[in-house]
């Protein structure tokens, strides 16, 4: 049952200030295991197979940011 719910997960991750004890390849790794449920899961596109923006994340199809 918990297949058919749509998630996404965090893929790319740029750390700028890391103050932890943690390396960023640590902490990167577990935030990508973080099942985010999203009512767009269905529609979004991986990166690298959007061919309306080429790849650079940047239309409704791809990917969404968080900062």
């Amino acid at each position: 049952m918990i297949a058919e719910v749509p998630t996404v997960s965090i893929d790319l991750i740029r750390i700028e200030l890391n103050s932890s004890v943690l390396n960023n390849e640590f902490i990167a790794h577990r935030l990508g295991l973080i099942p985010l449920s999203s009512d767009r899961a269905m529609s979004m596109l991986f990166s690298r197979d959007c061919d309306p923006c080429d790849g650079d994340s940047q239309c409704e199809f791809c990917p969404s940011s968080f900062t």
